[in-house]
């Protein structure tokens, strides 16, 4: 127990402010209890995502803003509009469940309420326009990071935008830009990120897992969240020169290198195997006849061995 004259002088307030404090945590779900004596005593905190706590729980600043809602249709769309209406960012938007959220090739992304980590954080990179795609490769490795940190699951990056644990997919991101007339160019990065899901529809049960599926435990979701911020914070800045840091981070903890592969594309496919990644994250494909291809985007597929 901390009594409320102490936490006054640590957080350099009136002791009325934090009464006034704890019962609005305590309205928020917060099991807060208070000593005679020894002072106010946490017990539990509520299954949900609260912008404070989020920021109580980062060691950097580099967010301006957090906003968590209840429901929406999609975080990206949300973030989206607030960069055309002209917002700077960085800003984080948070959502515990999704009607409408979407990975790439507009696949429905299922956001069960509070079983999840599902937001968008919009960005204005300080790099050239061109090197914006490394934002993907950026956000896969702080989300891994995040999950390395929070369970004891060491979970494999699958280019160019899906996390994996033990060969399922757990987490999915999407980039998006859009142009302000005077703000300029901004980006969207959206991270779906499956915490505590017990089940999945049918149809992705075969491909789909969240943590508390692989860990038997269910996760702190709000420790998840703030760890990928904290990551993502600490990422960025290395998105200029640093960036072969991040390539070689996630090099480690490819699923795919070293493997027979086959890329869909808008006009077909192509099979070969997965040789590296280049200095811009793109992905080089060793293709039958020796040449070597590079791809920054497509639907990829581990491709069985031919039948002998």
């Amino acid at each position: 127990p901390t009594p409320s004259s102490e936490l006054a002088a640590q957080l350099t307030v009136a002791p009325a402010q934090i009464h006034d404090s704890i019962h609005g945590l305590q309205q928020a779900g917060f099991e807060i209890s208070r000593h005679p004596t020894l002072g106010f005593q946490l017990h539990a905190a509520p299954d949900r995502l609260l912008a404070d706590d989020l920021f109580s729980r980062m060691n950097g600043t580099w967010l301006g803003e957090i906003a968590v809602f209840e429901a929406t249709a999609s975080t990206n769309d949300l973030a989206m509009r607030r960069g055309l209406q002209g917002a700077t960012g960085p800003l984080a938007i948070f959502a515990e469940s999704q009607t409408a959220g979407r990975g790439r090739f507009g696949r429905k992304w299922h956001s069960m309420p509070r079983e999840g980590v599902w937001m968008s954080v919009l960005l204005r990179p300080e790099i050239p326009f061109f090197q914006w795609p490394r934002l993907t490769s950026a956000a896969a490795l702080a989300t891994a990071l995040a999950i390395e940190e929070v369970t004891s699951l060491r979970p494999a990056i699958k280019w160019p935008n899906d996390v994996l644990v033990r060969g399922k997919k757990v987490s999915g991101l999407l980039v998006e830009t859009g142009q302000h007339s005077v703000s300029g160019p901004f980006a969207v990065l959206g991270i779906g990120l499956n915490a505590n899901q017990t089940d999945f529809p049918p149809d992705i049960l075969d491909r789909a897992t969240s943590l508390r599926l692989a860990t038997g435990q269910s996760v702190d979701r709000t420790a998840l969240a703030a760890s990928l911020l904290e990551n993502l914070g600490r990422l960025l800045p290395e998105l200029g020169y640093g960036f072969g840091k991040i390539l070689s981070r996630i090099t480690e903890r490819s699923a795919l290198l070293g493997q027979m592969l086959r890329v869909h594309t808008g006009h077909g496919h192509v099979e070969g195997i997965a040789e590296a990644l280049d200095d811009e994250g793109l992905l080089l494909l060793r293709l039958a006849d020796g040449s070597l291809q590079r791809f920054s985007a497509g639907e990829v597929t581990l491709s069985p061995p031919a039948a002998g």
